[in-house]
């Protein structure tokens, strides 16, 4: 089976850091393989060779960096872990590099990189690899920046393929609300249709009417977080209307999601993202008269940038 990761940890001090590392990258990727072994299995022949393929049939290999990760010594010996002949550790990091993987530390904490005096000779350059650092406190950007560094290396598919934003909530009058809704279920209908899309978000599917617009299995937090993990940006915005849309498209464009805005009147847009589409080559603009005029855009944007 081929892997695109392979996580690389001490059981002793860093399981649960690396079942949430694991835990983060799956939940956020669709279809990203990644070797993390769980099974209590004792060193071995059997069992090293079963690691040394799966480093073999990876791209990233992420060994987990904790407090001790240098110093920790064998209860029975009292010998530096890293200096005896079994080391597991050493053993993964020794075919990583053998194998010319893409190494990326991953810092647990406040841990630091070992200094080469530390190590085995056989791993010494492990060292000049840079690393990532993961702390509680600021998890899911510190984790943004190693998805970054791995999106260099790896075709990451992100949770949706697209993320619908319209002003749902920002109605009073149902024959707006209903017309929008209806319309953004076209642009669903034309993306599953000419892109073959099936993750899609839009959390206007969890409002069931004009008068009960904010259910409370949707929020900001909820749809800031959809929309981080969203390889598409679609607005749909058909008047100048206070609404959370444009927040999210400012925020789309602070993480330069690839993004397209529908509008009827080009002078409804605020300013900033009026000109965006002139700015940044990532955001296209266009008008549309009806839901038929909207197809046929969206039809020609499959065939142009959304096709895989």
């Amino acid at each position: 089976m081929a892997y695109s990761i392979f996580i690389s940890y001490r059981r002793k001090n860093s399981t649960w850091f690396a079942g949430r590392l694991y835990d983060s990258l799956k939940n956020r990727f669709n279809g990203l393989e990644i070797f993390m072994d769980v099974d209590e299995i004792e060193g071995g022949e059997i069992f090293k060779q079963k690691i040394d393929k799966a480093i073999n049939d990876c791209i990233v290999f992420l060994p987990v960096i904790d407090a001790e990760w240098a110093t920790i010594k064998d209860e029975k010996t009292g010998k530096k872990r890293l200096f005896t002949k079994d080391d597991l550790i050493v053993f993964e990091i020794e075919r990583a590099i053998l194998q010319r993987k893409i190494i990326i530390p991953v810092l647990m904490e406040n841990s630091n990189m070992p200094l080469p005096k530390e190590l085995p000779a056989s791993i010494k350059t492990f060292v000049d690899a840079h690393a990532i650092r993961l702390k509680h406190e600021s998890w899911n950007r510190d984790i943004d920046k190693l998805i970054k560094n791995l999106s260099l290396h790896i075709k990451i598919h992100k949770k949706y393929q697209a993320f619908i934003s319209a002003p749902m909530t920002a109605f009073n009058d149902s024959g707006k609300f209903k017309s929008t809704k209806n319309t953004v279920d076209q642009i669903i209908k034309f993306l599953k249709q000419h892109c073959k899309w099936e993750r899609i978000y839009f959390s206007g599917n969890n409002i069931p009417n004009v008068k009960k617009p904010d259910p409370g299995d949707i929020g900001a937090a909820k749809d800031l977080a959809a929309l981080r993990d969203s390889e598409h940006f679609i607005m749909l915005y058909p008047e100048r209307i206070t609404s959370s849309c444009l927040v999210e498209a400012g925020y789309a464009l602070a993480l330069q999601i690839p993004s397209v805005y529908f509008y009827k009147n080009e002078a409804d847009l605020p300013y900033v993202l009026k000109k965006a589409s002139i700015a940044f080559s990532f955001i296209r603009s266009y008008s549309y008269k009806n839901r038929v005029d909207l197809g046929d855009t969206i039809e020609i944007l499959a065939n142009s940038i959304y096709k895989d």
